[in-house]
């Protein structure tokens, strides 16, 4: 390559036939290498999809699922009335602050917002 040399006809032509083959392996693996790739993304979406199904699988066999509502409504309690206790006050923003561990708590899911709504406690 560094050499002036010039190939004749014959090394000419060899040379040309080594190109194309070059160019066909190098097309033939940037083939493969997008096949892979998209094997790759759809496995990789699969495994998302996976674990989101695990995660829904270890949440519906949480323990808390199997607490009565009896329960939750004395843990509802303890957590609503201490933050009654630290927001005592007449003001506007305290009586609003009561509210907040109550409305989070109605927030978490229909369940738990169903107990939440029907115990007057809480509020």
């Amino acid at each position: 390559l560094r050499s002036r040399y010039t190939p004749t006809d014959s090394e000419s032509t060899t040379i040309s036939q080594l190109i194309k083959e070059c160019e066909a392996d190098l097309g033939r693996f940037q083939k493969e290498i997008d096949m892979l790739r998209s094997t790759t993304a759809k496995l990789e979406r699969d495994k998302h999809t996976l674990g989101l199904y695990l995660q829904d699988l270890r949440c519906i066999s949480s323990p808390i699922r199997k607490l009565p509502p009896e329960v939750l409504i004395e843990i509802f309690r303890h957590v609503c009335c201490s933050a009654i206790d630290k927001g005592r006050g007449n003001d506007l923003r305290s009586r609003r602050i009561r509210n907040v561990p109550t409305l989070a708590l109605a927030s978490v899911c229909s369940a738990w917002r169903e107990i939440v709504i029907s115990t007057a406690s809480l509020w």
